[in-house]
């Protein structure tokens, strides 16, 4: 089994775990995350197309963690309104390459979810993109920071960024998903 990173520590992946918590509240989720590894690249791709087989049929949508290393290309056949995107990975790589992959999200008309969105300008960035939802523990841990992400989240659904996608007539949107020439200071 792979290592999956825990803030602080390495552990395997806990497969019965997993198993029960799908068991419990798996069919009422709107959607379930494929089991990955945090910034595992393909590693991770080839970890979570493991679990994309045998949970096929559930009647939730899945949702495939894409990863440092990973690109467009490596995805775009897997995608669906039944399998959806989950931006994971490192803080610099998912802010380089969030609109990538809304554009990419809007192109397969699957579901786009952003992990770890805890400031204004990530909510922002967030709507720009076209993310169907985000999440963050900012305000589990700070609940000051509660006005100041509610008020952005407010704007974001008011006030629309003049270039979102979603404006665009589907055969507009770039099918290289404006994919960044250059990743996190390397060459792709």
């Amino acid at each position: 089994m792979p290592l999956i990173t825990v803030p602080g520590a390495r552990t395997k992946f806990d497969e019965t775990a997993f198993g029960r918590a799908l068991e419990k509240v798996g069919e009422k989720a709107d959607w379930v995350v494929l089991p990955d590894i945090v910034a595992g690249g393909m590693e991770s791709l080839d970890f979570s197309l493991q679990w994309l087989e045998r949970l096929q049929g559930f009647p939730q949508t899945l949702l495939l963690a894409v990863q440092d290393g990973m690109a467009p290309d490596d995805v775009r056949d897997l995608l669906s309104p039944a399998v959806g995107i989950f931006l994971g990975g490192s803080t610099e790589w998912k802010l380089q390459t969030m609109e990538a992959w809304g554009v990419l999200a809007r192109r397969r008309n699957c579901y786009f979810h952003v992990g770890r969105v805890n400031s204004a300008r990530r909510i922002a960035m967030c709507s720009a993109a076209g993310a169907s939802s985000f999440d963050g523990t900012s305000v589990t841990r700070f609940a000051n920071t509660l006005p100041r992400l509610d008020a952005a989240l407010s704007f974001a659904g008011e006030q629309k960024d003049l270039f979102d996608l979603s404006y665009q007539h589907l055969q507009e949107t770039p099918y290289d998903c404006r994919w960044p020439a250059r990743q996190c200071g390397k060459l792709r």
